[in-house]
């Protein structure tokens, strides 16, 4: 009998992280999914296990924990079908950097940077082997713009953009699909947590769910994009923030820090967005 496929999906508890394991487990894939949280966890396991007929093993992760990280690691060595392997796992701050602690900014580097590394080099042997795979990093637009209270994420960010890309040219001959997928805004527990549950007054049309998020994402793959920027307004806004004078820039970003509630790389994005395209933030707009 032949050996199912296996999706290993961090983060999976909500937002994109769960939109990708749904998205595998309508393909048939049999998924291993992390998180913290065992409940939410086991909720969709069982979710997915009814719906889809497949086999879902959980695994709660503390990632910034070696030992964790240990555990998901041992358990990639001890399955040679795992075809798809999606970094989601992350957090944001919206905390200057000298104003939060040591802790976190490391924290944020092992499970942005340390882990996804780690798992990506635990599972290219097997799929160099078999010669398929395919790896998907989840960045940010934040990658593109750094802004004050997100120097940590944004750094961490721009590290699995660059990562992916060079990782793309040393293995795609080996058969494997290589994606940094680099969403903004989108209804999310990271958002909600980010803005204390407030939404931003971003417009409607700067919002995206998880799912279209990782439709995008799919579609990209398939065309085999290796950056996915998902949605015309993201695209747009990286075009702005590339294109513009980088002291224009800075100026804008540091000027925009009276937006509330969380002073952060988000509120900057929606400052940057209104005055580089302020037509797309009529109430027509809004109401598209």
């Amino acid at each position: 009998m032949k050996t199912k496929r296996i999706a290993l999906v961090t983060g999976a508890t909500s937002g994109i992280g769960r939109a990708y394991a749904i998205c595998f487990a309508k393909k048939g894939y049999d998924l291993i999914i992390t998180g913290r949280r065992m409940d939410k966890l086991n909720i969709l396991a069982h979710e997915l296990r009814e719906a889809c007929g497949i086999c879902v093993r959980t695994i709660k992760a503390e990632l910034s924990d070696d030992q964790d990280t240990g555990k998901l690691i041992k358990s990639i060595e001890n399955h040679n079908n795992i075809f798809v392997l999606i970094n989601n796992a992350g957090f944001g701050s919206g905390v200057e950097f000298s104003k939060n602690n040591l802790e976190d900014h490391m924290r944020m580097l092992q499970v942005h940077v340390v882990v996804s590394v780690k798992l990506v080099y635990a599972v290219l042997p097997q799929m160099i082997s078999r010669k398929e795979g395919t790896i998907i990093n989840v960045s940010s637009l934040g990658a593109y713009m750094p802004a004050p209270g997100s120097s940590m994420y944004s750094a961490t960010k721009l590290f699995l953009k660059s990562f992916t890309e060079s990782l793309y040219m040393e293995v795609h001959q080996h058969g494997i699909r290589v994606q940094c997928i680099c969403p903004g805004f989108t209804h999310t527990e990271f958002h909600e947590r980010r803005t204390a549950g407030k939404v931003l007054k971003a417009g409607n049309l700067m919002w995206m769910d998880a799912d279209m998020v990782v439709k995008k994402s799919i579609q990209s793959l398939n065309h085999n994009s290796i950056i996915c920027v998902p949605g015309i307004l993201n695209k747009m806004l990286v075009w702005v923030a590339l294109l513009i004078p980088r002291r224009l820039y800075y100026y804008i970003m540091a000027k925009s820090g009276n937006i509330k509630p969380v002073p952060g790389l988000y509120d900057r994005i929606k400052q940057l967005v209104e005055k580089a395209v302020p037509f797309l933030f009529t109430t027509h707009a809004d109401q598209v």
